[in-house]
């Protein structure tokens, strides 16, 4: 993690015993909602139920304090790569940058993310209590999506969210 007093950066990588083409199929605002207990989102563009391409726009957790507006800045089907910003109004941005690479059937996800805090009191929380609650969410995005492939279901636990 690397950070100033509004930035925050992290670096995290994971596997899942799985295909390139098959994780990242289901990586997205629309897909995640297939596999990611706790994971609410309400496609703006372009619409409910479409595949999510470069400049989609999803609403997640709509009507809650977590309620944040995701764009896809870019989706690479070919290179299995996806870049995607959320904004949550007076506290924070995040550019989060993913990578899924295969080697014999196995996939490496880099799930990279930047985080801005919008003002001193999200930049104290984020200082205080992010690095623990990033690594968790992304151990939990790499155990659900292990768990999917194997059981075709999703797990039960809700961790923080970042």
């Amino acid at each position: 993690m690397s950070r100033n007093s509004r930035r925050f950066t992290y670096n995290n990588t994971f596997t899942v015993n799985k295909d390139a083409d098959s994780v990242f199929a289901l990586l997205g605002p629309e897909e995640e909602k297939d596999w990611l207990s706790g994971w609410d989102c309400e496609m703006m563009h372009p619409g409910p139920g479409s595949a999510v391409e470069t400049d989609a726009v999803a609403i997640s957790h709509p009507g809650t304090e977590m309620e944040a507006v995701w764009v896809v800045v870019d989706r690479d089907t070919k290179q299995h790569k996806l870049d995607l910003v959320r904004v949550q109004p007076n506290k924070l941005t995040l550019h989060l940058r993913i990578e899924v690479v295969e080697e014999n059937g196995v996939s490496t996800v880099t799930w990279d993310m930047t985080l801005t805090a919008l003002n001193d009191s999200a930049a104290t929380e984020m200082a205080a209590s992010h690095p623990a609650v990033v690594a968790e969410a992304v151990s939990w995005i790499a155990e659900s999506l292990n768990h999917y492939f194997r059981t075709g279901s999703k797990l039960a636990k809700l961790p923080a969210h970042p």
